[in-house]
């Protein structure tokens, strides 16, 4: 999985595409690229993923704490919401791996991931 944009570094504004692939991650609103990590710079930034697996884990972190609204397949994760989810909400701050989905079993599958402030800096995408 990669983000999908351009190989510039700095903020750049983004536009959600219509169509999405799976195996690639989509960016909607303005990011600072980094080497390293992909940072939020204004709150309501959306991550897109198209998957086909059970579970969905991010390496992130922020400077102080930012919520992460969560959506899966149109719908609240309920019982297939990760060990760091609550209400559908992630409190990201620490440095850390972040369970998202926690599924029952593997399938193709759309995580819409809602940043409701700005910091959040993610760092990578696994699946499960």
């Amino acid at each position: 999985y990669y983000f999908f944009v351009s190989n510039q570094l700095g903020v750049q504004t983004i536009t959600l595409s219509k169509d999405h692939s799976s195996e690639i991650v989509y960016l909607d609103g303005a990011w600072e690229f980094s080497e390293e990590f992909a940072k939020n710079v204004k709150p309501g930034a959306k991550i897109v993923l198209n998957y086909t697996a059970k579970n969905v884990f991010m390496v992130a972190s922020a400077q102080s704490a930012v919520s992460l609204q969560l959506t899966l397949d149109g719908h609240s994760l309920d019982s297939d919401a990760g060990a760091h989810v609550q209400n559908d909400i992630v409190s990201v701050q620490q440095d850390q791996l972040y369970k998202l989905v926690e599924g029952s079993s593997s399938g193709e599958h759309q995580l819409i991931i809602e940043v409701l402030e700005t910091g959040l800096e993610a760092f990578t995408f696994t699946f499960g």
